[in-house]
């Protein structure tokens, strides 16, 4: 349990000096606000999806974390920035069913970030993430799940700030790559 910490401490770390570097060359305190709050969101949503996973394999029940609004029901914008739920997806269509439980859920994470699945074929996270009883990632489809999504401020055209998360199931943040903000 202590190694996991250090892990999310060091991850937040590395994330929080990557988005302090980009504020440095933004034009004052504002920029810098939205650089935190993405910095927030990234953590929290990196926390949550390991969070899914861990669950998944150790309570040997499926799991999906999907975009939401209402923090009780899946939505099917890919705006992560209106939240997220995690519950127990027993039929793994990754819609919520009332019999399934809620685990987990993050309400908006402010108005200075927007958090969106990276368009493309290669991506098939958009509006949710699934995990398998044994914890692997899985689209609702079968297939598995692979993609980024990209965390930018409110005034932001671009950011090279993303989630990359692998068809393994894990995480990590990307500095190099520009990605559009819509």
């Amino acid at each position: 349990m202590a190694r996991t910490n250090q892990t999310r401490t060091g991850l937040l770390a590395i994330l929080l000096s990557a988005l302090g570097a980009l504020s440095i060359a933004g034009p004052g305190v504002a920029s810098l606000l939205e650089t935190r709050s993405g910095a927030t969101a990234l953590q929290n949503l990196s926390e949550d999806i390991y969070f899914a996973r861990r669950t998944a394999a150790d309570k040997k029940v499926p799991v999906t974390l999907c975009q939401s609004e209402d923090e009780a029901s899946c939505a099917n914008s890919g705006r992560w920035e209106a939240g997220w739920l995690m519950f127990e997806d027993y039929d793994r269509d990754a819609v919520r069913d009332p019999g399934e439980k809620i685990i987990r859920t993050q309400g908006p994470v402010g108005d200075n970030a927007t958090i969106r699945a990276q368009a493309g074929a290669g991506s098939r996270i958009f509006s949710s993430i699934a995990f398998t009883r044994l914890g692997l990632p899985k689209h609702a489809s079968g297939m598995s799940l692979s993609g980024t999504l990209r965390v930018c401020g409110e005034r932001a055209r671009t950011t090279t700030v993303g989630l990359k998360f692998t068809s393994a199931g894990s995480t990590y943040a990307t500095r190099r790559t520009a990605y559009d903000c819509v």
